[in-house]
């Protein structure tokens, strides 16, 4: 985390971007995945 936060700005915001769509997919599919093995 320490690393992460001593990135200027304007990188963190660029990774930030490319991050959370993926973050939203690998999200939806473990929950998806969680729910198919629950039942």
């Amino acid at each position: 985390m320490s690393r992460i936060e001593a990135l200027p700005t304007h990188i963190k915001a660029q990774v930030l971007a490319e991050a959370l769509p993926w973050l939203k997919q690998l999200q939806a599919r473990s929950s998806s995945s969680n729910t198919a093995a629950t039942r």
